[in-house]
């Protein structure tokens, strides 16, 4: 069995058949094929002195059933820790039991700063990097003098929110935000700009800036790819699916959750193309360096832009994929969700072929 830890709100949507992210129907399609039971559970089905789990089971065949369980000893994390005591509980959890979690999720594995810096380090992703620096005014200063633009984000933000856009253009600079998906701009001298960037960011220590990328388009809208790269049941990392989203017209946001479209990745690019090449060579070095300072990392979503010259650049990657660019193709849902369960459940048989030898 593999215990499969969500966060509360997700778990229990996905029980009701109403979440938009955790499709119920794949997650039995792996128990059923593989015949291997999942248990899905949140912080609050365990307590690290418990041998036992009161979680939603599903077996192969049956519908999922509410029931305590012994402890597994292999669990899938779909789930975010940010609060130090929760932390604290399931890493005493983890200790207790001796359990092995995959894809753990905390801050430190989120911090986009971080992740940064651990692949600036390697010449072969560094070229593929958009300048980046902590969020202070010099910094952004110096980004638009370079560059013209620059984006400022969030570390541990996600789904696009709180994410603006500042071009140069001469001595006018544009200021571009999303206010409840509404696109909204604005034209400020550099002393507007100063006493914006202070009313803004008040705590700049939470947020990057980062050199805008020039990006190609379609159709006259800029895109950006989103790519599955997981651990296979060979060992070996493999991208395992891509689409790309179409940002609106005007807009400079392509996540879902802000009103891009969904296309296929074949619409735009030629699968066995040399972009493809790069795409999947940049890609499967990125979850290698991730896999080296985060050891239990097993499926990525990463997010990639092309620029006018179609140079691959790596924009973020999320260490909980929730697969919405793979809407309009269940099939290349279905198997993202269902790798890195596969994955772990070979690594649950070489152990105790290890064991019993």
């Amino acid at each position: 069995m593999i215990g499969v830890f969500m966060n509360k709100r997700p778990l229990n949507s996905m029980i009701r058949g109403n979440t938009s992210y955790e499709k119920l129907e794949f997650y039995r399609h792996f128990v059923d094929t593989f015949k291997e039971p999942l248990c899905f559970y949140s912080l609050d089905n365990i307590d690290p002195y418990r041998a036992s789990i009161d979680g939603y089971v599903l077996l192969p065949g049956k519908n999922l059933t509410q029931a305590e369980v012994r402890v597994p000893e292999h669990h899938f994390s779909r789930a975010i820790i940010y609060r130090q005591r929760n932390l604290n509980k399931i890493k005493k959890f983890i200790r207790n039991h001796r359990t092995r979690f995959y894809q753990f999720q905390s801050k430190k594995e989120r911090n986009k700063w971080t992740n940064y810096e651990l692949l600036n380090n390697v010449p072969e992703i560094k070229s593929h990097l958009p300048e980046t620096y902590p969020l202070t005014w010099d910094n952004v200063i110096n980004i638009l003098e370079k560059y013209k633009q620059a984006i400022v984000k969030p570390i541990y933000g996600s789904l696009g929110k709180k994410v603006v856009l500042i071009e140069k253009r001469g001595q006018i600079y544009t200021i571009k935000e999303k206010n409840e998906f509404r696109l909204v701009h604005s034209e400020v001298a550099l002393e507007h700009l100063e006493m914006y960037y202070l009313s803004k960011f008040k705590r700049p220590k939470r947020f990057i800036v980062q050199q805008k990328v020039n990006t190609d388009r379609f159709r006259h809208r800029i895109y950006e790819c989103r790519v599955s790269v997981q651990k296979t049941s060979s060992g070996e990392w493999e991208v395992t699916g891509w689409a790309v989203r179409l940002a609106q017209k005007g807009d400079y946001l392509t996540n879902v959750s802000q009103g891009s479209e969904i296309i296929p990745f074949s619409r735009i690019f030629n699968p066995k193309s040399d972009t493809a090449y790069t795409i999947r060579d940049v890609t499967t070095r990125i979850a290698k360096q991730f896999e080296k300072h985060f050891p239990d990392t097993i499926d990525l979503g990463i997010d990639l832009m092309l620029d006018n010259n179609k140079h691959v650049w790596f924009i973020e990657a999320n260490l909980r994929d929730q697969r919405l660019s793979y809407y309009n193709d269940r099939e290349m849902w279905r198997r993202t969700t269902i790798t890195p369960l596969v994955f772990i459940q070979n690594q649950m048989v070489s152990e105790s072929v290890t064991k019993d030898g």
